[in-house]
């Protein structure tokens, strides 16, 4: 088992403790954490609403801040979403990576930031 998957399994574990504890439980089907995940993800932008693009590499302290929190949210919501749906988040990640190397072959693709599907007449 990889670091990486234990660290998701402790979280998983806090998670589910932390709900259960709450009697939140009953409010988490897959389609609320879902929602729940894409109001976090709305909450992201803001910190980042109006900074320039350098200004978004280098964050003041409260603005860092308020970013790691959002960012934790969603992690959250992810994470247990992954758990309600017997997923592996990881796993996910890097069968999407299989998919995005297939999708945007490197030499095909390099400093071009098209869809897909511009290329798809190329491949």
């Amino acid at each position: 088992m990889s670091e990486s998957t234990r660290e998701i399994e402790a979280l998983t574990k806090e998670l589910v403790e932390f709900f259960q504890e709450r009697d939140w439980t009953k409010f988490h089907s897959p389609k609320n954490i879902v929602m729940a995940l894409a109001s976090e993800v709305g909450e992201l932008i803001d910190p980042f609403r109006f900074l320039t693009e350098e200004e978004s590499f280098n964050l003041d302290e409260k603005t860092r801040n308020d970013v790691a929190d959002e960012l934790g949210d969603v992690m959250i919501f992810v994470t247990y979403l992954s758990h309600l749906l017997k997923m592996d988040p990881i796993e996910a990640a890097r069968e999407k990576m299989k998919k995005n190397s297939e999708r945007y072959p490197a030499d095909l693709v390099k400093g071009n930031k098209e869809k897909y599907t511009h290329y798809e007449t190329k491949l």
